[in-house]
């Protein structure tokens, strides 16, 4: 099982990092900018992984016995592996043996397993490749059997397993090709989970439809429903996730409310005991990012350290990783977890029976080791400045870096890997120099305002 979600605000396709992992005072000033940013992200899920580059290629790893690695085979990988036919990947997430993506065109994608029509293509195949599902998408995201399309004009639209009412159109049953979901027109944010979904909408509340036995829907009831129903009490919120049957929501004052399935402590609240309204995760403060995944929840808090709590670490109450430090992502999916630094490595840790941690092995990992494989920092940085005809050079750079560009460059605005701003200033030539001052060494987002839009150069400081 797995289970993700991509966020954005706008016109964005993928906001997953400077929304979900910039300090809350910088959240609205960067979710309202008409700008998409290729950021590395990866996903976990039941038992295969999928992770982005910056140069906008995507990866896969673990099981394949439904395609859902997307490289036109069914053999598993125990290292990341290109999905050579995906390019320019914005958002990408794994459902339980399917996969969905985004580009920067805003085109949504789908492969894998298709027994409940959950790829879109009008049928009950697998996908062995990425499918053309739908167009000017700004997200996805997937459950066990079911995905999720997020549009531009905010609706909901979906497809797959829908026995439970996780459609959201009213009714139960399969259906094999995308269908509005009804009753939502301002969706900014989407997530699935088991056989539930949430939406997060505009006005920071939250509404969510489903399968509800363990009252993962947050209704005050164990009801279910086919249509999307407010979630009781919340209000505030600006970060959602389900896992398979809790869900979290992450508020503007950075505590974090869990409700639904207790097993293993996974709602964080000091107790076993299911709830069918949000509670209060105990002991979070400062938190810029969650995620939900099967009976384990993972939070990252703005000091950049990681804390969990649930099945996989056998606690009811959040407990700091002490191993990592400066992280700035973080995903879990079914009994494993994953971490982003901001050296841009992956850490990874819990099962991994089916090559799920991308650790060229098939055993449990008790701490966090290493993904083998990240993507490759050289061809990454090549290959975004190819892409959009603008260079830093040098790069990486050491006191000081000059960036070009073939078109008139209005306004810059340099982020590091947590989203916050740097350098920012005017313009008004094809080139300039960036000094490294106070920068301390890392990976930098260099976002170059010209008359044709917005583009992002990588910068690596040494």
């Amino acid at each position: 099982m797995g289970w993700c979600e991509t966020h954005y605000c706008g016109f964005f396709a993928d906001m997953k990092h400077f929304v979900r992992f910039a300090s809350r005072s910088l959240v609205l000033a960067l979710v309202c900018s008409p700008l998409t940013l290729v950021a590395q992200t990866i996903s976990a899920g039941g038992q295969h992984s999928l992770a982005i580059c910056f140069d906008g290629s995507a990866m896969g790893w673990g099981n394949n016995g439904n395609g859902q690695l997307g490289n036109n085979s069914n053999t598993a990988s125990f290292t990341p592996t290109l999905i050579t036919s995906l390019n320019n990947a914005t958002a990408i997430c794994t459902g339980n043996s399917h996969s969905l993506a985004v580009d920067a065109d805003g085109n949504a994608w789908a492969w894998g397993r298709g027994d409940n029509g959950q790829v879109g293509n009008g049928s009950n195949a697998n996908q062995l490749v990425p499918f053309l599902m739908m167009d000017s998408a700004l997200a996805v995201a997937a459950s066990y059997g079911t995905s999720y399309v997020l549009k531009t004009d905010s609706t909901v639209w979906a497809c797959g397993y829908g026995y439970y009412g996780q459609l959201g159109n009213g009714a139960g049953g399969d259906i094999p090709y995308p269908a509005q979901v009804l009753n939502l027109t301002s969706a900014i944010d989407i997530t699935a989970g088991g056989n539930s979904a949430m939406a997060l909408l505009a006005d920071s509340t939250v509404v969510a439809w489903g399968y509800n036995a363990y009252g993962q829907l947050g209704f005050g009831n164990f009801n279910g429903t086919a249509i999307p129903l407010p979630v009781v009490g919340l209000t505030g919120v600006i970060a959602i996730s389900s896992g398979a049957e809790h869900a979290m929501a992450l508020k503007s004052d950075g505590t974090v409310w869990a409700w639904g399935r207790n097993y293993g402590g996974a709602i964080g609240n000091g107790t076993t005991t299911d709830s069918n309204a949000p509670l209060q995760v105990i002991g979070l403060s400062d938190v810029v990012a969650i995620e939900a995944g099967d009976n384990n929840s993972i939070a990252l808090r703005a000091d950049s350290t990681v804390w969990v709590w649930g099945n996989i670490s056998s606690t009811n109450v959040p407990v700091q990783m002490t191993t990592l430090d400066r992280i700035v992502e973080v995903s879990t999916g079914d009994q494993y977890s994953f971490a982003r630094r901001v050296d841009e490595t992956f850490w990874t840790w819990g099962q991994n029976a089916y090559g799920q941690q991308g650790t060229d092995d098939q055993w449990p990992h008790g701490a966090p080791v290493e993904v083998i494989g990240n993507c490759d920092l050289s061809m990454s940085v090549s290959s975004l400045a190819a892409a959009t005809a603008t260079h830093a050079a040098p790069n990486p750079m050491t006191d000081r870096t000059t960036i070009r560009s073939e078109r008139v460059i209005r306004n810059f605005f340099l982020y590091d890997a947590t989203g916050r701003v740097q350098h920012s200033g005017k313009v008004n030539a094809s080139s300039f120099e960036v000094e490294r001052g106070e920068l301390s060494p890392g990976v930098y987002h260099v976002v170059l305002d010209d008359n044709m839009g917005q583009r992002v150069l990588r910068l690596v400081v040494q």
